[in-house]
């Protein structure tokens, strides 16, 4: 994976969290990549 593409993945799932803090779905499939 490239890098400019794992930081616009990265900032994704931050702002899905930032909206949602109580979706932690969210944060296991984010966590999943690293």
């Amino acid at each position: 994976m490239s890098v400019p593409v794992a930081m616009l993945m990265a900032w994704f799932c931050e702002m899905l969290l930032l909206n949602s803090r109580s979706n932690q779905s969210v944060f296991r499939y984010s966590a999943s990549f690293r």
